[in-house]
């Protein structure tokens, strides 16, 4: 937990909800009072049941593996991965400069004849868990995963600009099959000890920050940004195929993205960021 920054900046998370629409918008906002910037992590934490017909949707075109265990025991044996300091990308983009990893396409060149699909979080090849991150930042308006029953839920935002970007940080703890608690409590540190019964995926998301322990300089004031998490009820079947999900996912968000601009959270006067907003 030392990794973790620790900064006297207030995270403020803004449930609102509107009357006739089937989502709820999520504003997330730092407020730093300091007279100079403070380096910090700020991110949307989403949990979602899975099931192993589970699938990742989303636009997607390269992600990032930064650390070296998850590189090692997911993806090196499995599929073509290139490193990440060769990507010209490095030297165009501050919010990249000076970081390193390995990154691999969406989806990926398989490297071994198994047949894996990064898209389906419970065939990650993997005991312990992992992680991958949208890499330079997130396509697209959002990132959605189905529940495997036909239906699902997506993390919808404003698209990126070059002002204005949204990153993505993926768990999941891969195919329970090959989990054994003994010899998870044997590891050093032991991160998958705590393996729940029941599988989940977590897409976190930051308009600010590209990665853990990455941290994001917020200046003087308010920095925040707005989400909208959209459930959809059907056409999220099993049985098809990713641009056919893409398509449903597609047309449900029509609709949100053009009201994520307009709205405009009440805020909390500057001089006291906890107190709650009036009217």
């Amino acid at each position: 937990m030392s990794k973790y920054p620790v900064t006297d900046a207030i995270f403020r998370f803004q449930i609102i909800l509107k009357i006739d629409e089937p989502y709820v918008y999520l504003d997330c906002s730092v407020y730093n009072e300091r007279p100079t910037n403070i380096a910090a992590e700020a991110w949307l934490p989403q949990t979602y049941p899975i099931t192993k017909d589970s699938q990742i949707i989303s636009h997607q075109k390269k992600r990032r593996i930064k650390d070296f265990w998850v590189y090692s025991s997911m993806i090196k044996d499995f599929f073509l991965a290139s490193d990440m300091k060769l990507d010209s990308v490095n030297s165009s983009r501050p919010d990249y400069r000076d970081k390193d990893g390995f990154i691999i396409g969406s989806p990926p060149t398989s490297a071994s004849w198994t047949k894996i699909d990064l898209d389906y979080p419970l065939q990650w090849p993997t005991s312990g868990g992992g992680i991958l991150y949208d890499y330079p930042t997130r396509d697209g308006d959002y990132h959605a995963v189905s529940f495997g029953d036909g239906r699902g839920a997506a993390c919808v935002s404003v698209p990126a600009t070059a002002d204005s970007r949204v990153y993505t940080k993926m768990w999941s703890w891969g195919d329970p099959k090959k989990f054994n608690r003994t010899a998870a409590l044997e590891m050093s540190p032991p991160l998958a000890a705590g393996r729940p019964k029941a599988e989940y995926y977590e897409p976190w998301s930051s308009a600010f920050n590209t990665a853990f322990f990455e941290t994001h300089s917020f200046p003087t004031g308010k920095s925040n940004w707005l989400s909208v998490i959209l459930p959809i009820q059907k056409g999220l079947s099993s049985f098809k195929t990713k641009s056919e999900l893409r398509e449903v996912v597609d047309e449900k968000a029509k609709s949100v993205i053009t009201k994520l601009t307009p709205i405009v959270p009440v805020s909390p006067p500057a001089s006291n960021p906890q107190a709650k907003p009036s009217g």
